[in-house]
């Protein structure tokens, strides 16, 4: 999905439901942080990072002990009882579903203090260009949001999933076909639909016509919350389905007709025969000798571009080499086997 520079109407904005929440989660939210939550979130900080704007690291931070957390402990305490807050203009939507999904009202008001007036410049080597207004998106490099996106991301889903009004593939499943030896304990069922990772979603139809009918809806309903779904990355595939085995061979089936004029904003979207999902790459006939190539093959890349920095060099052990080809080779050529 793109982050365009599109509004959302009032009319969707009316339509996020107000929270149902309980006073005593309320009062928990809004309580002002102690300082024992302080010194916990200080050492949940990971090391080795860059520091913020503040060029505090977080070594410095675990270092300073207990005087450091009580001196943060008591800015977030003047920050947090600060009663003035700005009317965000941007960004409506989020915060609409923040409170629908429980967060208190002073809660959002300090969110929508962080994103007041950003701004972001471009950097090219030590060039830095002019400085410009954000008023989509959320900020990069801020912890808070990947938290903000996976919210308003998860709220548009199930909005979706509303209005396409369709159950995904049925998987059927028992007890003894995990961890329990015997016949188990009879046959559950249950569908899938969406797979969700980030902004990469897979959509699973068991025929063509949901399968469209769902991509429909997801263009309608992300375009009126301001996202746009990229049609270059957006592609159909079929899965070839195993047949039944008949003694001691198994046939797999054809792919079922996938529509090839799945059209959304004037553009076609592309069927094809394999893809890429999260570094993985899945095959419609359901083998893995495109991803055992594909393994292989940035492997060796991986070893060959360490041949003249560690394999060649005498002065490095052996030991120490086999530890190298553990830590840098062996995740390469083995990432996603487990699947």
């Amino acid at each position: 999905m793109l982050n365009g520079n599109t509004t959302v109407s009032e009319q969707v904005l009316q339509q996020i439901p107000s929270p149902t929440v309980d006073n005593e989660e309320l009062s928990r939210q809004d309580a002002v942080p102690t300082l024992d939550e302080v010194v916990k979130a200080i050492g949940q900080i990971k090391n080795k990072k860059a520091p913020g704007k503040d060029d505090l690291p977080a070594e410095l931070l675990k270092a300073g002990g207990h005087y450091v957390a009580e001196w943060l402990h008591e800015i977030i305490r003047d920050v947090w009882e600060q009663e003035k807050a700005y009317d965000s203009v941007n960004r409506k939507a989020l915060w609409r579903v923040c409170r629908a999904y429980g967060l208190s009202q002073k809660i959002v008001r300090m969110l929508q203090l962080l994103y007041e007036d950003t701004s972001a410049q471009v950097r090219i080597d030590d060039d830095v260009s002019e400085s410009f207004v954000m008023n989509t998106s959320v900020r990069q490099g801020c912890i808070l949001s990947p938290i903000l996106f996976y919210v308003y991301v998860d709220y548009i889903m199930k909005q979706i999933i509303k209005q396409a009004n369709v159950q995904g593939v049925k998987l059927s499943w028992r007890l003894g076909d995990f961890w329990l030896s015997g016949k188990g304990n009879g046959s559950h069922h249950v569908h899938l639909l969406t797979l969700m990772y980030a902004d990469d979603i897979v959509i699973m139809c068991d025929n063509p016509k949901n399968l469209e009918h769902f991509i429909k809806a997801f263009e309608r309903v992300t375009n009126d919350f301001g996202l746009n779904m990229n049609i270059k990355k957006t592609c159909t595939m079929s899965l070839k389905q195993f047949n039944k085995t008949i003694g001691k061979h198994e046939t797999k089936g054809k792919a079922k007709d996938v529509p090839s004029n799945i059209v959304i904003r004037d553009q076609n979207i592309e069927t094809v025969d394999n893809f890429n999902y999260l570094g993985c790459n899945i095959a419609n006939d359901q083998t893995q000798s495109k991803e055992i190539e594909v393994r292989l093959g940035k492997a060796s890349n991986a070893f060959n571009s360490l041949r003249r920095v560690v394999w060649y060099r005498k002065c490095i052990s052996i030991q120490a080499k086999v530890r190298i080809f553990k830590a840098c080779i062996l995740p390469v050529l083995l990432y996603g086997s487990e699947l």
